[in-house]
């Protein structure tokens, strides 16, 4: 079960990894069947960057929509999102420079982001002028493009880019952000990565279900605790046990169950 979700979610891990990456990252090509399709994947990323409960660590998890700045994003009010939007059939150069020279501007967010949206609409003097842009992005700068045709790409921007192939969420949103895959969290090795993101997820589950409780808020805090002594190369046999004594006691039957390996997070 396991192994089938980590497959059929490959692309939006492999996107949101990018997005939360640290450092300096290429350009993304998301090609998809239709414009709703690579909608989605923009407004999903859009949110995600947007999400005060979201680290690094959560890759292949989804934005709460449940904080302020989420639902500011969901209001279209994300100040750290440049579009190059335009109601002609073509995106022209002018389009370009505006929001080459916005993104010269200072911003104050984790990230930004620069969205392409239908790519294949660049004129080519449009294309060229992105091009510096694409080549030497900033550290924390995040630039997607979509398109439904990639071979109307210029090649020199096809080259600058890495790609994916989307194809939208396997299932809907609600339910692969309270499923997931099935995480075994065993007692003998450290915790990945992907094992991090699913338990933040589900307790993020926990707290749309309950509200805040004191259990809920110490077991988010032994999850933070665990990421710092993981950085600083502390302990962290015993940092996953109080993190696994915390999940404990904030347990409910379909959301977390104990398992002689450790603990099992799905079936939400």
């Amino acid at each position: 079960m396991a192994q089938q979700k980590e497959q059929t979610n490959k692309p939006w891990l492999m996107a949101s990894r990018w997005l939360l990456a640290e450092g300096q990252q290429p350009p993304l090509v998301a090609v998809g069947s239709s414009r709703e399709v690579l909608d989605q994947l923009v407004e999903e990323l859009v949110l995600l960057n947007a999400c005060s409960a979201v680290t690094e660590s959560y890759a292949g998890g989804l934005a709460c929509r449940q904080c302020a700045d989420c639902g500011r994003a969901l209001r279209g009010n994300s100040v750290d999102v440049l579009r190059l939007e335009t109601t002609k059939k073509s995106i022209g150069i002018a389009t370009v420079r505006e929001v080459l020279r916005q993104a010269r501007q200072k911003s104050w967010a984790k990230r930004r982001m620069i969205v392409v949206p239908r790519a294949h609409r660049l004129t080519a003097p449009a294309a060229n002028s992105l091009l510096k842009l694409l080549e030497e992005p900033a550290e924390q700068t995040r630039i997607i493009l979509t398109t439904r045709w990639p071979r109307r790409l210029l090649s020199t921007i096809k080259s600058r880019c890495q790609r994916i192939n989307w194809r939208g969420l396997d299932e809907p949103r609600e339910t692969v952000a309270r499923t997931g895959a099935q995480v075994r969290l065993s007692d003998q090795k450290q915790l990945t990565q992907d094992d991090l993101a699913f338990i933040h997820e589900a307790l993020i589950v926990i707290l749309r279900r309950r509200g805040t409780t004191s259990p809920l808020r110490r077991a988010m805090m032994r999850l933070r605790d665990y990421h710092v002594t993981c950085a600083q190369q502390g302990n962290e046999k015993l940092a996953r046990y109080a993190l696994f004594a915390a999940l404990d006691g904030v347990r409910q039957p379909g959301v977390l169950a104990p398992l002689p390996a450790g603990l099992i997070i799905g079936n939400l």
